[in-house]
This record gives structure tokens, C-alpha cells and sequence, in this order.
């Protein structure tokens, strides 16, 4: 059986330590990046306002809790936002193809993940 390159200019093929690896690049989406970009700014000012506020004591004491739980989502969601940006702009795919094995790895430059 013959071995065709793909036709995607985001995808290549080379030759790995035990046989091809495939890497498929992120779809980099121009007006979602651009929205993320401006939705992790006014993220971060929210957050950082109301850590600010929280930090120096100038709230009613039955907030407190409140403003705590809302710190914690706020910063997952600041983190999911942080990653689908890096993501889009230098994450990949990988398929490490051997005679023995089939590894799937994500990327990105600060986190990678494989399955096999």
C-alpha cells in the first residue's frame, strides 16, 4: 500500500525515530483570535479590580465568600480563555506511526498530551 502526502498546507509529514510522525497545526481563526484577545483584556481588568478591592478590605464582610468563588471561576475561566488563544496561534497535533504503535500527541508550548 502506497503512502500519499496529504493535500492541507497545515498538515506534514516526516520521518520520525521509529517511523512518520503527521503534524496537523492549529486552525488559526483570525476574528476569534482577535474577540479572545479583547475578552482576556477585559477579563483580566475585572479580576484584577476585584482582587483589589478584596485584597484591601474595602468590602462588606458578607461578601467576602462570594467574591472568593467568583476569584476562582474567574480565573478558570482567564486560563481557558489564555489557552484557546495559544492554541490557535502555535498549537499542533501529532501522530507518531510506528510498526508497533499509533501515539496521538496535542501541543502546545507549554503543555503537550499524549495517548496511545
Amino acid at each position: 500500500m502506497g503512502f500519499e502526502l496529504p493535500i492541507s498546507t497545515r498538515v506534514t509529514v516526516r520521518p520520525g525515530p521509529q517511523g512518520r510522525v503527521v503534524i496537523v497545526q492549529a486552525r488559526a481563526r483570525l476574528w476569534i483570535m482577535l474577540f479572545t484577545m479583547g475578552w482576556l483584556g477585559m477579563w483580566s481588568f475585572a479580576g484584577f479590580s476585584i482582587l483589589d478591592i478584596f485584597a484591601f478590605g474595602s468590602m462588606k464582610p458578607g461578601l467576602s465568600m462570594f467574591v472568593l468563588l467568583w476569584l476562582v471561576l474567574w480565573a478558570l475561566g482567564w486560563l481557558y480563555g489564555a489557552a484557546s488563544l495559544l492554541w490557535m496561534l502555535a498549537g499542533e497535533e501529532r501522530l507518531g506511526i510506528s510498526k508497533t504503535e499509533v501515539v496521538k500527541t496535542v501541543h502546545t508550548p507549554i503543555l503537550s498530551r499524549s495517548w496511545r
